[in-house]
């Protein structure tokens, strides 16, 4: 309870300034509804345009009327006028609950609007300043009103979001207009309005609100989207589908990840170093070596990219990429593996910088054409026991590679990059097809 309270009570100052007679009761018309207000009430939050009018009246009054009234006519006097602003009443009763001392309860993205609009043109600062921390973000997504409590966005990476960008933008400009120019009337403001799908959002709501439920792929890729619009770079992280493997023996702890779910800042390179007496065995290592054509049976030295997951954790694992777009195709006859199409594109957006900053690597490099079409064409090291399929079947790496045919299909690949003087993919899973026909065979009908 102490909670919804805490933010009020930096606002509230039972000490009322004198600004205007507390005792005194004035006459203010906002529209075609008149409103009795008590100088306390118009002293809580002032100096204002209502305390600026009436104390202005007082000065005349005591200046014309020194010799003719005493101190009580006068205020009577004064208390007599009217002030009257063509302004929206329905909007002013919201402030006439604030300047008595209660909890303004905003309905929605419209009051809030016009109360930010009528605070500023009112002059009240401490209605401003309650505006403008608010407990809550208002907003308009597609024809659904929200109330979001800012405290849901309390998550590292969720907090600087599209609601917080908009909203301080959105105070900033009526504030700039209103006070700087002075207007006589402040000009229409829009509410916070987004053109978006309100069920999605929903569902990122009670998300944010701790709730879990069962998604598959196109619902998740869908959210995802809707997460990178609001820039809720937390939620997105624990939204991405991914695998971790945590290996106690071989301490060999991967994550699996889709190639276009892989963000820079997750990204690192980290050195691995084996000897007889260390990660490996000497078989393992002797084997390894052997692969990679090291003269050093004894110690191997390469890089590997790891990663952490984004506002998440902070323990980095062996990357493990997932490709699935179709693009990719396996170079027998010179051993490579060829990444072409939007694959190619993230591939070298996401690790070029990374390479060329630590071990000055440039993958422009790694860049040839093949049918006219730009590929990245990077070796094979096949270090450990995958799971390979051909054409639908059960087979050895090596089986593969001894396929009488140029070029090979992969419809999904998941791969490690190493790094031994090269850039280096490691298979480990891979489902390739030698022909259309073979691919098509196990496609399914619309």
């Amino acid at each position: 309870m102490s909670n919804n309270y805490e933010p009020t009570k930096s606002y509230f100052d039972p000490n009322i300034p004198q600004i205007l007679p507390h005792e005194n009761m004035y006459k203010i018309q906002i529209g075609s509804t008149l409103f009795k207000i008590s100088g306390a009430s118009l002293s809580s939050d002032g100096p204002s345009y209502f305390t600026d009018f009436f104390t202005k009246l007082e000065n005349e009054s005591n200046g014309s009327a020194a010799d003719s009234q005493d101190g009580s006519s006068k205020n009577s006097t004064i208390c007599q006028k009217t002030l009257f602003i063509d302004r929206s009443a329905e909007i002013f009763k919201y402030i006439y609950q604030h300047l008595q001392g209660y909890y303004i309860d905003i309905k929605d993205e419209v009051q809030y609007t016009m109360l930010i609009a009528d605070s500023m043109y009112y002059n009240l600062p401490r209605l401003r300043k309650i505006l403008r921390e608010s407990e809550y973000y208002y907003t308009k997504i597609g024809d659904v009103s929200f109330k979001l409590p800012k405290s849901i966005f309390d998550r590292e990476g969720d907090t600087y979001n599209y609601f917080y960008l908009t909203s301080d933008t959105l105070y900033v400009d009526i504030e700039r207009v209103i006070i700087s120019r002075k207007l006589i009337r402040p000009p229409p403001h829009s509410y916070s309005f987004v053109p978006r799908s309100p069920h999605l959002f929903k569902q990122l709501f009670e998300l944010l609100c701790g709730a879990s439920f069962t998604l598959d792929d196109n619902q998740r890729d869908s959210l995802i989207k809707e997460c990178r619009y609001y820039r809720l770079l937390n939620l997105e992280q624990r939204l991405i589908k991914c695998k971790v493997i945590d290996d106690s023996v071989t301490h060999r702890n991967e994550i699996w990840l889709k190639l276009n779910d892989i963000t820079k800042s997750g990204l690192s390179i980290s050195n691995n170093t084996g000897d007889s007496e260390s990660a490996h065995d000497g078989n393992d290592l002797d084997h390894i070596a052997k692969k990679m054509r090291l003269s050093d049976h004894h110690v191997l030295n390469f890089e590997t990219v790891m990663y952490s997951r984004p506002y998440i954790e902070t323990v980095s694992r062996i990357l493990t990429v997932q490709i699935d777009d179709g693009t990719p195709f396996i170079d027998v006859f010179k051993g490579k593996i060829m990444i072409g199409g939007k694959s190619k594109q993230k591939f070298e957006a996401l690790f070029k910088p990374l390479l060329q900053k630590h071990l000055s690597v440039d993958l422009n490099t790694y860049s040839v054409f093949d049918d006219d079409l730009p590929y990245l064409s990077l070796s094979m090291t096949n270090l450990y026991n995958g799971q390979f399929l051909l054409d639908g079947h059960l087979t050895k790496f090596e089986d593969i590679m001894s396929m009488p045919i140029e070029k090979l299909r992969l419809k999904k690949s998941v791969w490690q990059i190493i790094l031994y003087g090269e850039v280096s993919l490691v298979p480990i899973k891979l489902d390739v097809y030698s022909t259309m026909s073979n691919l098509r065979k196990n496609e399914e009908y619309l």
